[in-house]
């Protein structure tokens, strides 16, 4: 009665446990995605403000005639910019002033649906939007009731947009394009056809006689660095192929314009764009803030800048190779809000960049006053929607303002900015003196970079109410467990004896402490991004002095194999003791790793040889002779992939030739794909009725029809496969044990009971066989 009690209050406490965790995910999720509100509708001709002394004139006139916007994938800064960049042609123009380069901050998260919708929205993206980034299936995130620089295009400047590349964009702005041609981005193995979809058409969209606007989007250079990283073999030549894309679509360009011109006076050029949506860090990955994950190249080229009198600030600027900050920093969404400008279209209402001076040309200085002017008017009808009292139209008559430009108060120190530079505006109309005109210049600047920061951080603020509450619960449903498990702790101590109380006790005791620092570090994202160097260890044979040596060993053996290869997330790229066994002892790291390959394949072929020497059948054999061919072939492919990485060819030639008469591929990442893509298939074809209900069919074109429950669950099991494992593998060890000491004090109850029989008299052995046995 009691064991039965004391399962259904094991089983209650259990469930409490869950109730608790599931509304603690569910209150910290609605805290940390919060809804962000977007003013509706689209900007106007009418929506522009009068100059601050109440004049109307005229909507700006478009600089540019047409525009060809090419976004290459996690095209990173120092991709284009840096030493060893494959884009020489762009660097060529760079270094002759014939374009213009930025390197654009991109913000978290930094994929690309996201990104896209800052580049063309100008406002900033949550971390909603990369979840809705991976289901293909998804049509909340439309922008088709966004104000954005496509529609207005459209719209007001009347242009035929055309788009080839990532279907993102096709999902994104549905019955927007002209024309089209969708490449998935889901097959990330594909780095070569990816991109001649989109390339078979940048020639023949541009021989078109009237054409408007072109999007191109490659995505090969994202695929290269998700399958071998930015240092991979593959990336240069892929930089080289885009630098010849750049290539053709300039000096084509360039000639029409050229023709155009003639033709016609009233013509004008060709603005065409070059840019990344994000970056990548060293493992090749993106998502994060690191300084590889969030810098961008963004380069202006157009036949206009080739007749500009004035060279721009962004050429003075010096390179920064670590922080991958070349010329000038911009944020990415400033793109938004100049390329308005530039085409003659109203800045999109969401909008927080701000205008690039540098491109507006040979202007005057109340125009670029009035540019500034449109840019903070638009700007402040965000503010309006956050402060209902904010002033969008500040009184400028007054000979002196009277307000506090250093206030802690957000609202009274943007207003006060936004008035400043109305007024010294209206000064400088009035009289046209310098002095005004830089002065309003300065707090027109200050007032959109100050705003547009304060409504980034306020478009990103947490619920923290939600999160604190759902925290809350979390920790309650840790108190419980941790009071289940110091309830078992007792209770597990009581069932055993004198003898063997000390060690099981002493490894209680560690399991618990070793579960609370477990828990501890969930709060840190090192556990998301490093988690493949964390162990996990049991054993319950080694007596607890030994075993506690051994796992202090192996604790320090670990953080020297960290030290060894930095992988993951954070510290890939970093200086390691990899780097200078490469650089100044390579003789050592040649030594060591063909004993280590050596060492290795041997152990794993006596392992394997170890598995079937039982069973001696003909097929046992066979399979054992495959399994160990297999294990050899792989250590082969790897040491001829190492050699040819490592540019060691010539230093081993003729062990390379007959590894190469071995093995014809060097990419032995293809055998590991061929098991994964089998063992995926198998389970598939074992589980479609249970599982997921995914068409492998469409594997390779993306995923459009699945059940949304069971794909959370798998993903939520890849992903926390290994603690379910050990969880798992914990609760079975723990109930061997008790099924064990049951076991054993059965038996010492029974050679007890024997003795006595013996003992005492004949007639206890008569009582025991007839099945009678006193207590």
């Amino acid at each position: 009665m009691n064991n039965s009690y004391s399962a259904r209050k094991k089983w209650q406490i259990l469930f409490n446990i869950l109730i608790l965790q599931l509304l603690g995910i569910f209150f910290f999720a609605k805290g940390f995605f919060p809804y962000k509100a977007n003013l509706s509708g689209l900007s106007t001709i009418n929506d522009l403000p009068p100059l601050p002394t109440g004049e109307k004139i005229l909507p700006p006139k478009p600089k540019f005639d047409r525009l060809v916007f090419m976004l290459i994938d996690a095209l990173r800064s120092d991709f284009v910019f840096g030493n060893n960049s494959g884009l020489k042609f762009v660097q060529s123009l760079i270094s002759e002033r014939l374009a213009i380069p930025y390197t654009a901050i991109a913000t978290a998260p930094t994929v690309t649906l996201p990104r896209i919708k800052a580049l063309t929205t100008g406002t900033v993206p949550n971390f909603l939007d990369a979840i809705l980034n991976i289901a293909e299936s998804d049509t909340s995130s439309s922008l088709s009731y966004q104000d954005n620089w496509l529609v207005q295009l459209k719209n007001v400047g009347n242009k035929s947009i055309s788009f080839f590349g990532d279907d993102t964009w096709i999902k994104l702005f549905p019955g927007l394009f002209h024309e089209t041609d969708g490449t998935t981005s889901f097959f990330a193995a594909d780095t070569v056809e990816v991109d001649l979809n989109v390339t078979r058409n940048v020639v023949p969209q541009l021989s078109k006689s009237e054409w408007d606007v072109l999007i191109f989007h490659y995505l090969g250079l994202d695929h290269v660095g998700h399958s071998s990283g930015p240092r991979s073999p593959l990336m240069l030549p892929k930089q080289y192929e885009m630098d010849e894309v750049v290539k053709v679509i300039y000096e084509t360009i360039l000639e029409q314009d050229k023709k155009r011109i003639e033709d016609d006076p009233n013509a004008k050029s060709t603005l065409f764009v070059l840019c990344g949506d994000h970056g990548m860090n060293e493992a090749g990955n993106h998502g994060g803030s690191s300084h590889g994950e969030i810098s961008t190249a963004f380069v202006f080229m157009s036949s206009e800048f080739i007749s500009m009198k004035h060279v721009p600030e962004t050429f003075s600027i010096p390179h920064d190779e670590h922080s991958m900050n070349f010329y000038k920093v911009i944020n990415q969404v400033d793109f938004v809000s100049t390329i308005s400008y530039l085409f003659g279209i109203p800045i999109p209402k969401n909008n927080l960049g701000m205008l690039l001076l540098d491109l507006i040309g040979d202007i005057d200085a109340l125009e670029k006053l009035r540019a500034l002017q449109l840019n903070a008017h638009q700007i402040s009808g965000i503010l309006k929607s956050l402060w209902s009292s904010f002033d969008r139209n500040p009184n400028v008559a007054q000979s002196e303002l009277d307000c506090d430009i250093n206030s802690d108060d957000d609202q009274i120190q943007l207003q006060c900015l936004y008035s400043m530079a109305y007024y010294n505006h209206a000064k400088s109309l009035e009289v046209n003196d310098i002095s005004y005109i830089n002065d309003a210049l300065s707090f027109y600047n200050k007032f959109i970079a100050k705003s547009g920061s304060r409504l980034a951080s306020s478009f990103s603020d947490y619920d923290l109410v939600s999160m604190f509450v759902g925290l809350c619960f979390m920790v309650l449903a840790v108190t419980n467990y941790f009071v289940t498990m110091l309830d078992s702790y007792v209770q597990w101590n009581k069932q055993f004896n004198n003898q063997s109380k000390s060690l099981q006790s002493h490894l209680e005791f560690l399991s618990v402490i070793g579960t609370v620092a477990f828990c501890f570090t969930l709060f840190a994202s090192s556990y998301i991004e490093e988690e493949h160097q964390f162990c996990f260890r049991s054993s319950i044979k080694t007596p607890f002095i030994k075993q506690a040596f051994v796992l202090v060993c192996q604790m320090i053996l670990i953080r020297l194999i960290r030290t060894w290869n930095q992988t993951g997330q954070k510290f890939a790229g970093e200086i390691d003791l990899k780097f200078y066994l490469n650089t100044s002892y390579i003789n050592l790291m040649w030594i060591l790793y063909f004993s280590t390959i050596s060492v290795l394949t041997i152990i794993t072929l006596r392992e394997i040889h170890k598995l079937y020497v039982i069973n001696k059948s003909r097929e046992s054999t066979i399979l054992q002779l495959i399994t160990q061919l297999l294990v050899i072939i792989v250590a082969i492919s790897a040491t001829k992939y190492k050699l040819e990485l490592d540019g060691d060819v010539k230093l081993f030639p003729k062990l390379f030739h007959l590894m190469s008469l071995i093995v014809r591929t060097t990419q032995i990442t293809a055998l590991a794909r061929l098991i994964y893509v089998l063992l995926v298939i198998s389970l598939v074809l074992c589980n479609s009725n249970s599982l997921s209900s995914i068409d492998i069919s469409h594997s390779y074109t993306g995923i459009n029809n699945y059940n949304v429950t069971f794909v959370g669950l798998l993903t939520f099991l890849g992903n926390w496969s290994g603690p379910i494992w050990w969880c798992f593998a914990s609760i079975i060890l723990r109930k061997e044990i008790l099924i064990r000491q049951k076991l054993s004090k059965e038996i010492d109850n029974e050679e007890m009971n024997n003795i006595l029989c013996e003992s005492i008299n004949i007639s206890c052995v008569l009582k025991i066989r007839t099945g009678h046995r006193d207590n």
